[in-house]
C-alpha cells in the first residue's frame, strides 16, 4: 500500500472516469501504468469508464499518450460508442455487449428483494419484470419502487 501513497494513488485501482478527467489525467495513467509494470506485469492495464465524456483536448491526447505508450492497454467503456472521435476509437477494438434481456435480471432482481426481506416465488418475480426495458440503473429504480410501495401498502393495512 505504501507504493500506492508515494505515487499519490489513494487505492490500487487502476480505473478512471472519463466524466471526472482533466488535463492531469495522463500523467496519472502513466504513473499507474509505471507502477504495474514495476510489478511485474508485461503491460499495464487500465479501465476508463465513459471514454465517450472526454472532452476538449483529451481525445487526442489519448491518441498520442496510445501511440506513444505501447505498453499500456486500456479497457474502456462507454454507452455511446459514436461519441468517440474515429482517430480514437481506431485504436480500440470494438466489443458491444448487449444489453441483458427482462428474464436475464430475475435472479438479480431475486437476490435484491431477498435482501431487503421480501419472499417471492421467481415466477413472480419475472411477472413483475415481464415488460422491464432498462438498465441495472432502471431496474435498482423499479425495486427500489416496488419495496416503497409494499411498505406504504403494509403500513396503511397496520392503520386501518
Amino acid at each position: 500500500a505504501a507504493i500506492f501513497k508515494t505515487a499519490g494513488l489513494a487505492e490500487p485501482i487502476f480505473a478512471h472516469n472519463g466524466a471526472e478527467a482533466t488535463e492531469k489525467v495522463f500523467t496519472a495513467i502513466l504513473n499507474e501504468a509505471n507502477i504495474q509494470i514495476m510489478q511485474g506485469m508485461a503491460r499495464a492495464l487500465i479501465v476508463i469508464d465513459e471514454v465517450d465524456e472526454y472532452e476538449g483536448k483529451l481525445p487526442s491526447q489519448m491518441r498520442t499518450f496510445i501511440d506513444a505508450h505501447p505498453s499500456v492497454q486500456f479497457l474502456c467503456t462507454t454507452n455511446y460508442i459514436n461519441k468517440i472521435k474515429p482517430a480514437l476509437k481506431s485504436r480500440f477494438r470494438v466489443i458491444e455487449v448487449k444489453r441483458p434481456m427482462n428474464i436475464d435480471w430475475t435472479d438479480r432482481a431475486l437476490e435484491i428483494l431477498q435482501s431487503e426481506g421480501f419472499s417471492l416465488a421467481r415466477l413472480d418475480v419475472a411477472h413483475l419484470l415481464q415488460n422491464f426495458d432498462g438498465d441495472a440503473r432502471d431496474l435498482i429504480d423499479l425495486l427500489e419502487e416496488y419495496i416503497l410501495a409494499a411498505q406504504t401498502s403494509q403500513m396503511l393495512g397496520a392503520h386501518s
